[in-house]
């Protein structure tokens, strides 16, 4: 089995390091090929330190430049490097997140092997930068309730295995109408699903991230929720066959999100909870964003980068 560990990334050097690290203290399975794929969207060289300082790490790390901005891009030089290589597994991870422990990437093939499913998806675990911005955890810190090895209908990049087959079908893997919007990833799990590919997720491949106190505003929150709903609604309208019912349910959809928010927000209210109250905001604005995706509005959120 060769697989191909790759990232994105745009301006976090740091981050970078501590994923790469991280990725270096992998168990590498018996007979396996791993080699690892960085991405530089930020192209100013701030990132070249940090491949140097790792060249005679165990695990080989390729280093490549995407000049044109843009999240959508660099995924998709990824995927190009990747179908151009000998590796027949691509793990996506994000540049702010890191490996739990050592067994991340055998998990995650140990739930593929288990049940044949062409991706494999797991949790990203949210922890607040520094204590002041605790009450994030209410918003950002749930658990879900899936249960190890239960099917997905969607699945993001921050934490995933595909096989190459699905690359080799879904061309170009990455919308570039998402360049700047995000979501792209939400809109590649849409196309898997209808062309046939099965989905699944493990609770033993868990990754963490820090959560920023740049972002640690309201105001923050109703933009992500925006962003989302305009997301999911681009990638139903865009792979819906019969248009006037996606709108129909996209409209179910909107109406759905903002009520949860309300309510969410109620809740807060009666708690006193800064915490559940961002988490109603980001309900609220995601039903929002659905509407508006509807009408064919975008949000650029990765004009501004997070983190370090």
């Amino acid at each position: 089995m060769n697989i191909l560990i790759s990232t994105v990334t745009h301006s976090r050097p740091k981050g970078l390091e501590t994923l790469l690290k991280s990725l270096q203290a992998l168990s590498i399975p018996d007979g396996a090929i791993v080699e690892i794929c960085v991405v530089d969207n930020d192209c100013t060289g701030n990132n070249d330190p940090v491949i140097e300082r790792l060249q005679n790490a165990p695990l080989k790390v390729n280093f490549l430049k995407e000049p044109r901005k843009g999240i959508v891009y660099a995924r998709n030089t990824a995927v190009e490097y990747f179908l151009n290589s000998p590796f027949n597994m691509l793990a996506f991870i994000d540049d702010d997140e890191w490996t739990n422990d050592a067994y991340w990437l055998e998990n995650l093939l140990d739930a593929q092997r288990k049940t044949g499913a062409d991706i494999v998806t797991s949790d990203v675990l949210t922890f607040p930068q520094s204590d002041k911005i605790s009450w994030t955890t209410g918003a950002m810190g749930r658990v879900n309730n899936l249960v190890d090895l239960q099917k997905k209908t969607k699945f993001y990049t921050g934490n995933v295995l595909i096989k190459r087959l699905v690359l080799e079908t879904i061309k170009p893997a990455f919308d570039e109408r998402f360049a700047l919007t995000g979501s792209s990833d939400f809109h590649f799990s849409l196309k898997c699903r209808n062309a046939g590919f099965k989905a699944v997720y493990t609770d033993k491949a868990q990754v963490s991230e820090i959560f920023p106190e740049s972002r640690a505003t309201l105001k923050w929150f109703c933009l992500r929720g925006y962003r989302n709903g305009i997301g999911a609604a681009r990638g139903e309208f865009f792979e819906a066959k019969n248009k006037i019912s996606v709108i129909a349910k996209l409209f179910l959809m909107a109406l759905i999100r903002s009520g949860r928010g309300l309510l969410t927000m109620l809740r807060a209210a009666i708690q006193l909870d800064k915490g559940i109250l961002a988490l109603g905001l980001m309900r609220f604005s995601a039903g929002l964003g659905t509407i508006a995706g509807i009408f064919g509005f975008t949000h650029e959120e990765y004009k501004n980068i997070h983190g370090k």
